[in-house]
């Protein structure tokens, strides 16, 4: 020691721990950078950052860049500091994976992207109890899409229902339904699909005769009801 201060000093350092960034955004309930040691797995991050959100689609992406090797370089501009990565989609179900599926539980690189973009809709709309649009998850039927709008109403001609689809050309398509038929099993269910609007049709038959039947109470109304259908 000389004056205080050590001469050559012999000074070892341990990295304890080593924090990387990882991006999510889009249905989580707190998207933004994390700074996290080690590597966590999809599962991992999406809890990290608060667990889905209601409205999460069943797809996750992952944008990851991939550098080049130092061999596979080629000559760059001046002004460019380093050669930029290229990038590669890597996609998880994650419907799959919170049913225990954890083959879809990718290992997140550091600097990878996680987007989980809001799940799609349809619409139900006419003479239902509960019109409005309703998440789209896989394997959606008719037959689910009329009970999560709590069913026909009284004045509906569920037999004359339609579906409006819009095709990936863009054409529009009206597909007739007997969803009465469907209910009752008596009818193939059929798949709903991304933006495809339900309606449901009033039945003017029925009503002219509403208000003659309500005079007789409830019951009455959905004897006779059951019976025009």
């Amino acid at each position: 020691m000389r004056d205080g201060y050590l001469v050559d000093p012999q000074v070892s350092i341990i990295v304890k721990q080593v924090n990387r960034r990882f991006f999510i955004q889009g249905a989580v309930h707190s998207p933004g950078v994390y700074n996290i040691e080690g590597r966590p797995s999809l599962l991992e991050l999406i809890t990290i950052s608060g667990g889905l959100n209601p409205s999460y689609g069943a797809t996750a992406f992952i944008i990851r860049g991939i550098r080049p090797r130092p061999d596979e370089v080629q000559t760059v501009a001046v002004s460019d500091s380093e050669p930029r990565p290229d990038y590669e989609l890597r996609k998880a179900n994650i419907n799959a994976l919170l049913r225990g599926d954890f083959a879809e539980n990718i290992a997140i690189e550091p600097g990878d992207i996680v987007h989980i973009p809001p799940t799609d809709v349809f619409f139900v709309a006419g003479e239902v109890k509960a019109p409005g649009s309703f998440p789209l998850r896989e394997g959606t039927t008719l037959r689910q899409a009329i009970s999560l709008a709590q069913g026909a109403n009284p004045f509906a001609a569920p037999g004359k229902a339609v579906i409006f689809r819009e095709d990936a050309g863009g054409q529009k398509r009206e597909i007739p339904v007997d969803v009465k038929a469907v209910m009752r099993g008596r009818s193939q269910d059929v798949p709903i699909l991304a933006n495809d609007v339900i309606v449901i049709p009033n039945s003017r038959a029925k009503s002219a005769f509403m208000p003659v039947i309500s005079a007789f109470g409830t019951n009455a109304a959905w004897t006779v009801t059951s019976i025009i259908r």
